[in-house]
């Protein structure tokens, strides 16, 4: 017996704080859109199962947290406009990350975020 699995927040107004997904345990998959006031996230550091996340529209400049899955295999990042491509930096060489899209509204910083991850997409931005 387990505990939520996938979990998709999506256009909750006023929402800033996300810790919670933190302390689900069984979480496999986790979708996070359009919480423009969410600024940070929380280590996803015990979130030993999530194989897939997809982070979209929220006012996120450091995904380091987000790294720290153990076992994340899958990474969807769009971000907002002028984000550099260091935020992928700690996605380089992830031990478990086996394909990843971001999209920092720029060509050709997409394009250097591609080069540094070296990782095929999750899917075309």
């Amino acid at each position: 017996m387990g505990g939520l699995r996938n979990v998709d927040i999506f256009r909750v107004l006023g929402l800033s704080d996300v810790t919670v997904t933190s302390e689900l345990p069984w979480l496999e998959t986790l979708r996070l859109d359009s919480l423009k006031r969410v600024t940070e996230l929380p280590s996803f550091r015990s979130l030993e199962r999530l194989r897939s996340a997809v982070v979209v529209g929220l006012s996120v400049r450091d995904l380091t947290s987000v790294s720290e899955a153990p076992s994340l295999a899958e990474l969807i990042f769009i971000g907002r406009r002028g984000l550099s491509p260091d935020v992928a930096l700690p996605f380089v060489r992830h031990p478990s990350l086996r394909k990843a899209t971001f999209s920092l509204g720029d060509e050709r910083k997409d394009r250097r975020v591609r080069e540094m991850l070296a990782l095929p997409p999750v899917f075309e931005a």
